[in-house]
């Protein structure tokens, strides 16, 4: 009888979505299972207290136009990239809709567009826009050896100073033949195009080399994927704005090594 209210307090504040049905389920309930309670002496105790119950859950059911909802978060989808090849940072977001925030972060464009100096032609419109350079180190990268034909070969090593939890490597116009890390191999078949993705390794240092077949010019793309983005960059959002999930935000150091 003592955990009746806090459980249809508990049901109008969490469960119910109309703030009504479960109330008075329980109470409905709480009238079945007493019926044998209501012939026992103190049933006149029994009756005021399933009264009082009563009572309470109409109670609860009469403010249910008080109770506020709590607006809903989203991902956010703004992105911090900091370039090595153009020595710059940058906001990034993928085209759609803008809120009142994002549209003052974007004040530069009126519409989305390829970002070409960055990207070229290859990634779809976006929207950018300048940002500090301060909110993460470049990658870490020592070339140590550019092999030449007829074992053509990129050779480097690689230390995330941001302790990236995710780091990307795609091989840049060559077919690659053969790839390691640190001296454990991870491709030994000829690939058109190359993509390598490394989890967990922080700020280990990542000795890489890549063969590639023939004699040509080609880059190694270097990203390290960080979750959330800088804060203290950012201009304060307004307090009425929609809540945002924490580190939904991605935040990314890039680099480009070019063997010739």
């Amino acid at each position: 009888m003592l955990l009746v209210l806090p459980a249809l307090r508990d049901s109008f504040l969490v469960l119910s979505p109309q703030r009504m049905n479960l109330p008075v389920a329980m109470l409905a309930l709480l009238l079945g299972v007493s019926t044998v309670l209501l012939a026992l002496h103190a049933r006149r105790y029994v009756a005021r207290a399933l009264l009082l119950a009563g009572l309470g859950s109409l109670a609860l059911a009469g403010t249910a136009e008080e109770f506020e909802e709590t607006p809903p978060v989203r991902a956010n989808r703004l992105v911090y990239y900091k370039d090595m090849p153009t020595w710059d940072a940058y906001w990034l977001k993928p085209a759609g809709p803008l809120d009142a925030w994002e549209r003052r972060l974007f004040a530069n464009l009126s519409r989305p567009h390829y970002f070409v100096n960055v990207f070229g032609w290859e990634r779809p419109e976006q929207w950018y826009a300048w940002a500090p350079r301060t909110g993460l180190e470049f990658p870490f990268i020592r070339i140590l050896r550019n092999g030449k034909a007829p074992d053509r070969h990129a050779d480097f090593t690689l230390v995330s100073k941001n302790r990236a939890p995710e780091i990307r490597l795609e091989v840049i116009g060559a077919r690659a033949l053969r790839t390691t890390m640190n001296g454990r191999v991870l491709t030994d078949k000829e690939a058109k195009t190359l993509k390598i993705v490394v989890y967990g390794m922080e700020d280990e240092l990542l000795h890489f080399r890549i063969d590639v077949l023939g004699d040509p010019i080609f880059g190694v793309r270097v990203e390290e994927i960080v979750p959330g983005l800088p804060e203290h960059l950012l201009p304060p959002r307004p307090v009425d704005a929609a809540p945002l999930i924490p580190l939904s935000g991605t935040s990314v150091s890039a680099d480009t090594l070019w063997f010739y």
